[in-house]
């Protein structure tokens, strides 16, 4: 993000008129630019960016000749698509157009486009810094003088690596304290014994006591200590941390070390050092190992977020260490069966599990500890069957050495499906990495004084394009703001009052966002003073963030362009779902649950429906799902649902559940679902066995989790769980 912000600011020349808006998701179409779609061999997700790129610059597509069908088939298939664009187009378009290309229709390769890009304006060979070990760090990058502090990230504690070091090169020497509290006083008294004593000493998390670390400089400034003396340091990021201490510092970022083979050396360096793994029997190693692999597996998983993980979860070195003190003293070892049930319930529940808040990542947690925690993994007889991974086999001794070879031989860069994900994982991770990119561009370009001053002339700039639009866009929406859509009668059903309710809620998400750009155009135009509220919903537009009383009444697209066209968007499809309500032919086709501005409220209405044609509780019911009505038992009330999203799969009728090749888009289209509110102890359409369990979330960020749907599948439903399997209402963020 930094380096592609640095080179906007050094080089303005690379960037033509719009470019850099289109860019940063800040371009505003106007009404007389039409958008084109997609040429026809481009096989895009979403076409919206390509038509925004053929609005703000038709000039740069007319060169492209994108209807060259044959020239094109080739980049679009291209895995390096970003440095092998076809020569004819090669000097007739700007290397900055290239990626506002990438952007359109190969996003997955963005990434690796703008690496490029600002490596080569920089001229600088690599943006990743080359790493350290900590006996580097400690006997050569270091002296007793110069402290050294370490900015740790989320999920990367150095301490545990730091303390099993320390033990090995310098036992009973090192001290270490985390501050907070009234450790301050303590802290200086440790400080001036260690640099007597040519001791280490660790001071933790200094960014909880920055106040302090003044005179924490000034004690380092009046010592004189002995040539062995290291002071480590740690801390978070800190706005207010000082400077003077960063000046005289050695600093280091700790990160977690990327792919597997990095970790487990990492792992193989430190905590399983040579002396720890050999202590025991050759069984005892080959567990340290599956529990290495199984770490890293963890950690790594969160490249993939949230398709690895939902969410973000620090996985630590310390989680690591206290998991192999509980394999340590596992009963069986010794005969090649520990006490399984211990190390998954300790494991699974405390170490790593205490860990995990989301339901669908405890399943997931629970399927790798099955996979990797058994004895088939450690038995001989086993071996050729059951392996951590393709072609990996278990040293049969507890050689420190057979176990760094067998972890050089891995690949430098994983592949998805090492850890259970669809081949085309990738394709999400490059995606979501350039979106973040994009986003921290536009919060660093903002002005940070819009919000002190009123610019009426800059107002009128930036916020006219917005107006046009609203207005273009709001005009098809006359029966909202006529108010010819009466609300449902009292004692009407469930689903009636719920499209009734939704209704209300989009007439006055309506009525919000025309008096905002009313007051707006008021203040541009000069025939309004500006208020407080006007002000503020203003400079938000301007930031290119959506006003908080927008997003109050619906959390759509972060952006003001997408989330109204995304708005008006279910705005008309509620006109349409209420005159299904009305009439009684709502449930009789296929309904789009995005249409809705609050979708998980419409399943609710359903079971209440459901409940009362039944009568029975509505407790008593669960959705049942299945890829055709016929499957379904009798019930008292079906509908169907389309226009889902699945990742991680593709699905057909009647087969369901299929594998992805890396070729295959991130997302594919759901067949019809038929669902229905039934009986708990209805039968089920399709067994357990032969089925697996995927959520249903409202977008890809998998934050809001609707319902659970059971689809038919080939193979074990852990398959699809390690896969990331979900669906989602619509792709939009």
């Amino acid at each position: 993000t930094y380096a592609m912000h640095l080179v906007h600011l050094l080089h303005p020349h690379l960037f033509g008129d719009k470019e850099w808006e289109l860019f940063t998701g800040q371009f505003v179409p106007s009404n007389s630019a039409a958008p084109s779609p997609p040429p026809a061999w481009a096989k895009v997700d979403n076409p919206n960016p390509f038509q925004l790129l053929s609005q703000a610059l038709p000039a740069v597509i007319s060169k492209l000749e994108l209807g060259n069908t044959d020239m094109w088939e080739r980049w679009a298939a291209s895995e390096k698509c970003e440095a092998d664009f076809p020569p004819p187009i090669t000097q007739s378009v700007t290397h900055f157009q290239k990626l506002l290309l990438l952007q359109a229709l190969r996003p997955e390769r963005l990434q690796s486009g703008l690496t490029i890009f600002v490596s080569k304006t920089l001229e600088i060979s690599s943006l990743s810094p080359s790493s350290s070990a900590l006996e580097t760090i400690a006997t050569k990058d270091s002296t007793p003088l110069q402290p050294i502090l370490m900015i740790t990230t989320a999920g990367a504690d150095p301490t545990q690596e730091l303390e099993d070091y320390a033990a090995r090169v310098m036992p009973g020497k090192f001290g270490q304290l985390a501050m907070g509290g009234q450790q301050t006083k303590a802290a200086l008294g440790l400080v001036q014994e260690a640099a007597k004593q040519g001791h280490w000493l660790c001071l933790k998390n200094l960014h909880l006591v920055v106040h302090w670390v003044p005179q924490l400089e000034k004690e380092l400034s009046s010592l004189s200590p002995h040539k062995d003396f290291r002071l480590w340091l740690t801390t978070e990021q800190h706005p207010s941390f000082p400077t003077i201490l960063l000046q005289q510092s050695l600093k280091i970022t700790f990160e977690a070390p990327p792919g597997m083979q990095k970790n487990l050396q990492r792992t193989y360096e430190s905590l399983m050092h040579r002396e720890f793994v050999e202590r025991g029997s050759h069984q005892r190693a080959q567990l340290l190992l599956v529990l290495a692999w199984f770490h890293a597996v963890l950690q790594e998983r969160r490249t993939y977020i949230p398709q690895g993980w939902t969410k973000f979860y620090e996985f630590s070195p310390a989680d690591l260490r206290s998991a192999a003190d509980i394999c340590d003293t596992a009963g069986g070892l010794s005969s090649g069966s520990p006490d399984w049930v211990t190390i998954h319930g300790l494991l699974g529940l405390a170490v790593y599990g205490g860990r995990v808040d989301n339901v669908q990542d405890e399943r997931l947690l629970h399927t790798y500890l099955q996979q990797y925690f058994s004895s088939a993994m450690l038995s001989p007889n086993a071996r050729g069957t059951v392996r951590l991974g393709p072609g990996i086999s278990l040293p049969q001794s507890n050689r420190h050495a057979d176990y760094v070879q067998l972890i050089s031989t891995l690949p430098a860069q994983d592949q998805p499906t090492l850890f259970g994900l669809p081949a085309n994982s990738d394709r999400a991770v490059q995606t979501r990495a350039a979106t973040y990119v994009q986003s921290n561009l536009r919060t660093i370009g903002s002005d940070p004084q819009a919000s002190a001053a009123f610019d009426r002339e800059k107002w009128a700039g930036q916020l006219s394009p917005i107006l046009s639009l609203w207005q273009k866009l709001s005009a098809s929406c006359q029966s909202l703001q006529g108010g010819s859509m009466p609300l449902a009668a009292p004692g009407a059903a469930p689903v009636e009052a719920f499209v009734s309710l939704e209704v209300e809620k989009a007439k006055l998400l309506l009525k919000t966002v025309n008096d905002s750009l009313g007051a707006i155009g008021r203040v541009v135009r000069g025939t309004e003073l500006l208020g407080a509220t006007t002000k503020t919903q203003g400079n938000a537009l301007i930031q290119g963030t959506v006003p908080p009383a927008w997003s109050a009444l619906w959390e759509g697209p972060m952006q003001p362009v997408p989330w109204m066209k995304e708005a008006v968007i279910r705005l008309n499809a509620l006109e349409r779902w209420h005159s299904g309500a009305r009439d009684g032919s709502l449930l009789q086709g296929p309904l789009c649950l995005k249409d809705l501005l609050n979708p998980a409220f419409f399943l609710t209405a359903l079971r209440q429906q459901t409940a009362r044609v039944a009568r029975v509780p509505m407790d008593s019911l669960r959705l049942s799902c299945a890829l055709s009505a016929q499957e379904l038992p009798q019930v008292a009330l079906a509908f169907q649902i389309e226009g889902l999203l699945l990742q991680g799969a593709l699905c057909g009728a009647p087969q369901g559940l299929a594998p992805l090749t890396s070729e295959s888009a991130t997302f594919s289209q759901m067949p019809i679902l038929h669902l229905a509110w039934v009986s708990k102890d209805e039968r089920l359409p399709y067994s357990i066995e032969r089925s697996a369990l995927i959520p249903l979330y409202l977008d890809p960020d998998r934050e809001q989790l609707l319902s659970e749907l059971r689809l038919p599948c080939s193979g074990s439903e852990s398959q699809w769980l390690q896969a990331g399997v979900a669906m989602f209402l619509s792709d939009t963020c």
